[in-house]
């Protein structure tokens, strides 16, 4: 009996409603929006034994999605440097090219420690260098929905009611706070409020 193929949903049908609203499907993840449409199931053609190739389906064309906008700092360091060690002088540097700001850092490292590395030029530990790119990266989503740093500074350190009264800056220093404040931002920049 020959293998018939199963059908399936494809991700683009399924996300039909979900492109005319501009929010990516659900269950997908962060990437939901490059992920979703892109490509098909493959299946075995039909009549042909347990053997047969696989054929892909055509990949329905889609417009590129806009660029990020790039911002000053969103990405003061890259992998490898986290990986291998951010040293206290690249932190100085940033610190003096105003991609990142002393304040937020030391709600991750304490003032003697970041001080030390400073001085010392001594590495940032994997954790301390994550939490540093971490809020670095909650800053600069909020200075692009914004506009403007000192709104962003503003938002970021009031309580805030979609956030059960928190700080969205306090918030940052988890890495699941830091998505709860981005998902807000998000909302924020697709004019969904509530």
């Amino acid at each position: 009996m020959a293998n018939k193929p199963t059908p399936t949903r494809s991700p683009a049908k399924a996300s039909s409603s979900s492109r005319r609203s501009g929010k990516p499907p659900a269950g997908l993840g962060d990437n939901a929006a490059a992920v979703a449409g892109l490509t098909r199931p493959t299946t075995a053609a039909k009549g042909a034994g347990p053997k047969a190739a696989k054929v892909k389906a055509p990949v329905q064309s889609r417009a590129a999605p806009a660029p990020a906008k790039a911002s000053r700092t969103m990405q003061p360091f890259s992998y490898a440097e986290i990986k291998n060690g951010v040293s206290g002088d690249r932190l100085a540097e940033a610190f003096r090219a105003g991609r990142l700001r002393r304040s937020d850092v030391e709600m991750v490292i304490p003032a003697r420690t970041l001080a030390r590395r400073l001085n010392e030029g001594q590495d940032l530990r994997l954790a301390e260098a994550d939490a540093v790119v971490r809020l670095a990266r909650v800053r600069a989503h909020a200075e692009e929905a914004f506009g403007d740093a000192d709104l962003a500074d503003t938002w970021l350190t009031a309580g805030n009611p979609e956030l059960g009264g928190e700080r969205p800056i306090d918030m940052a220093r988890t890495d699941i706070g830091a998505r709860e404040v981005e998902a807000v931002l998000t909302r924020f920049e697709h004019g969904v409020f509530g």
